[in-house]
């Protein structure tokens, strides 16, 4: 919980750093349950994520991931 309030702040000082913080959390931490549980659903997710990230022009370098 302390991560989360802490991405929120800092989302409302530097907006983009904090949108960037925040979807990388959900990632990492949707990452981690589709190792374990193998679940196609958060895979999908995943990929949301990273479309989002693509959207506002953060993953430039990495095209090839989407």
């Amino acid at each position: 919980m302390k991560r989360i309030c802490g991405m929120i702040l800092l989302l409302n000082v530097f907006p983009q750093i904090g949108l960037l913080l925040i979807l990388f959390y959900l990632l990492v931490k949707n990452c981690l349950f589709n190792f374990l549980l193998k679940n196609l659903t958060i895979f999908f997710h995943n990929h949301f994520i990273l479309s989002i990230l693509y959207e506002f022009k953060l993953l430039h370098r990495v095209e090839g991931w989407i």
